[in-house]
Formats: C-alpha cells, structure tokens, sequence
C-alpha cells in the first residue's frame, strides 16, 4: 500500500486486519538460503554484535522488541506482535517522500539450545507488501568463542508494479535496510539496560 501520506492508527488497523484473512505470497520449500525460485534472489548478511552471554541476552531481547525496525525510515507500525507462528505484522517505509505499508505473516520460529543457542523467526510477505518472499531474522551464541550474531536472510523479487519498474532501486533500499537493521541491533545491544 502505497501513500504521500504517513498511515494512520485507523488505517494500520484496517490495513492489517485485511492482510490477516489472506494466505501469505511465498511459502519457501526447504531453507530460505537453499536455491531460490526462478526470479527470486537470496541475500544473507550476518554482522557480530559481541561477545558473552550478556550480549546475546541483549540481542534477544532486542529481537523481541522488533528492535531491527527501529530505523525512523523504516519501523513496525501498529500493536508489536508477538514472535508466534500466525502473527501479522506491518512495516512501514518511508522513502523518496512516499510512505509504504507492507504486511507479512510469520511462519515459523527458532528457539533452539543445541549446538548453538539461536532465537528467531521467519516471515512471509502477505498481499499488500511491496516484495514477495520471505525473511529470516536471527541471533545466534556460538559457545566455542562466545560470539553473537545477528543475521539476516532474505528471499524474495519485487511485488508492487513500481518496485518491478525500479528494480535497481528496489534492490538498494533493501540493502540499505539489512545494513540499517544491523545497527539497530547494535544500537540495542549496546544501550544501557533500561
């Protein structure tokens, strides 16, 4: 959904409660890093956030808190959902002076100990988002040096008719939103608990 206009509580709310009563536009089949469909691209990026346990505790909790949207460009808008499988969620984009609002269900959660402490989630875009695929957000412990990680990973092509037009642009704000992300999570780590 496209807009000059930032959304509205009312119109976040309408716009999700939409999104929610359709299926989602991608269902990966295996890993979302395996090859990707014809048309799609993969990207992976993991950046290191630290080192110890406090850290990942830290990053976490930032998760959680949807702390990688916290971008001012670029931020979950409505009620923050919870990290559960069925979950729909609405960022909202801000971008060459045009708000764009993008829906998506998660589909899965990570919560494992072994080998490797790793929380996340994966979600997939619904109707209204201007992409289509799916994303991975993760943070991981590695005992062996105690290094924490955050990782994201993306399959996906452009949905929206503008994003297929200016696909090299497309491309780049989602670059730019991986890198951003990243020092969201940073910024989260790092702060002061509250």
């Amino acid at each position: 959904m496209f807009s000059l206009a930032e959304p509205t509580p009312l119109v976040v709310h309408r716009f999700l409660e939409q999104q929610a009563a359709h299926e989602t536009t991608y269902t990966p089949r295996g890993p979302i890093d395996g090859l990707p469909p014809a048309g799609f691209v993969v990207d992976q990026v993991r950046f290191c956030l630290g080192n110890g346990r406090d850290v990942y505790a830290r990053a976490e909790n930032a998760l959680i808190r949807w702390r990688q949207f916290d971008l001012g460009w670029v931020r979950l808008v409505g009620v923050g959902p919870r990290i559960a499988v069925g979950e729909v969620v609405a960022v909202a984009a801000h971008v060459a002076g045009c708000w764009s609002m993008n829906a998506c269900r998660i589909i899965e959660t990570i919560d494992e100990s072994t080998p490797h402490r790793r929380f996340g989630f994966v979600y997939a875009t619904l109707p209204g988002h201007v992409a289509r695929g799916a994303e991975r957000f993760l943070v991981e412990f590695s005992p062996d040096d105690e290094s924490v990680w955050f990782e994201i990973c993306a399959v996906s092509r452009p949905n929206a008719l503008a994003a297929r037009l200016a696909r090299p642009l497309f491309r780049h704000w989602q670059d730019r939103f991986r890198s951003a992300a990243a020092a969201a999570m940073q910024h989260a780590v790092e702060a002061p608990p509250a």
